[in-house]
């Protein structure tokens, strides 16, 4: 199979999907709550040696909770496209790991995954709302973008110019040369070793976290609940780190959006992940 043809391929199942769930084209997806209400079950396992797992059997996925927060997601809709095209049983190894060619299956998954997650019109959407033009793209926008979308830095930025033809490639290829720690140097000083999400008055899904991980907020913002400490504000952002698993609400004026966090090398089923243990028994 040709490059072009698996595209194409790719691009028509994961539109076909998403508008047999009823979700446009244009806004952002949780790759776990999409899968599960598809009727595939998702579980979070700390495993070191690999990205993920499909079981074609159980209808199964399992992620390794271990990897970074948008390589997680996107793990779930690579393994979630096994299930969408009738893949066999699937164990997805560490890049660094990988000794020979990925098979045209890996490719075709991994096309399905970027295009279920980013869309054309949603990556020309988180372009738009912002007032950014791609072709003028900082490394900043394109951070706030990819954490808007749920995917890593990288990853938008090889889908935007590459897959949908939405950025220049030579902005790309700029923008891959300041590295997502840089970044956050300049974003959140003092919180390089973290996993830091970048959130404005755009988003509408909840705000995944899991325990340790620092979200970024705009200035003002009031955080409800107990499951985030408020570490610093400035007159443009309130940082919060995310301290324990549950639920918590993030406001501003008639913006709101809810915040989930789940333990760290959490295992157990997704759909629990947010739950206090104590309500989960």
């Amino acid at each position: 199979m040709t490059p072009r043809p698996l595209e194409r391929r790719a691009i028509i199942a994961a539109l076909k999907v998403r508008q047999g769930a009823g979700v446009p084209d244009d806004v952002p997806i949780c790759s776990y709550d999409f899968a599960v209400k598809q009727g595939v079950a998702v579980r979070f396992m700390p495993i070191s040696s690999m990205e993920g797992i499909y079981d074609r059997h159980s209808k199964t996925i399992v992620i390794s909770s271990l990897r970074p927060w948008g390589r997680r997601a996107f793990t779930c809709a690579h393994e979630y496209g096994h299930h969408v095209f009738g893949h066999g049983a699937h164990v997805d190894e560490l890049p660094e790991e990988r000794q020979e060619p990925r098979a045209p299956e890996e490719l075709l998954a991994d096309r399905f995954a970027g295009f279920l997650l980013m869309p054309r019109l949603a990556v020309l959407d988180g372009f738009r709302k912002r007032g950014v033009d791609p072709s003028r793209c900082g490394p900043t926008d394109a951070y706030m973008i990819a954490c808007w979308l749920g995917v890593s830095y990288g990853a938008f930025l090889t889908h935007a110019s590459l897959a949908v033809g939405v950025m220049p490639k030579g902005v790309a290829d700029g923008l891959r040369r300041v590295s997502p720690k840089e970044v956050k140097a300049g974003l959140a000083p003092g919180c390089l070793g973290d996993e830091l999400i970048v959130v404005d008055e755009h988003w509408a899904n909840a705000l995944d976290l899991v325990v340790g991980d620092i979200a970024m907020l705009p200035g003002g913002t009031i955080v409800e609940g107990a499951v985030t400490e408020t570490i610093n504000k400035t007159s443009t952002a309130t940082y919060v780190r995310a301290t324990s698993r549950g639920i918590g609400r993030a406001l501003l004026g008639q913006w709101a959006v809810s915040i989930r966090v789940m333990p760290a090398e959490y295992t157990g089923l997704a759909r629990c992940r947010h739950i206090p243990e104590e309500d989960n028994a």
